[in-house]
């Protein structure tokens, strides 16, 4: 996940082949997507504002993509610029209370997690 002034960026990695990707009966499409909504209902709860969230699959190599509303699929290569050049924006102070929610929710990680603190 990032956090930043262009937005909300959940990303789910692979490194799938190409006919692991068009085979799989639960994409990583798909689990972004449930993840999003998951995280949807989160901030929801928490905060009484609407914020940028988008859907990445980000891949280590470039494959066919698949089709699925509203989830980006990129390479890895592809995705700071992505992140970088959104028009959105989320005012800095509403982006370190995200951040520190993150940190604090059982409900949203329950492994460590880094964050760093970077300018947009």
């Amino acid at each position: 996940m990032v956090v930043g002034s262009t937005g909300i960026f959940l990303i789910d990695t692979k490194d799938w082949n190409p006919e692991t990707l068009q085979t799989a009966k639960n994409t990583p499409h798909k689990q972004i997507d449930l993840a999003e909504y998951i995280f949807f209902i989160h901030m929801k709860h928490k905060f009484d504002k609407k914020f940028p969230v988008y859907k990445i699959v980000a891949t280590y190599k470039q494959l066919p993509q698949i089709p699925y509303n509203f989830v980006t699929q990129l390479t890895i290569q592809e995705l700071v610029d992505y992140i970088l050049k959104r028009d959105d924006r989320i005012d800095p102070s509403d982006v370190l209370e995200i951040v520190e929610w993150l940190q604090s929710s059982p409900y949203i990680f329950n492994a460590k997690h880094v964050f760093l603190k970077m300018k947009f």
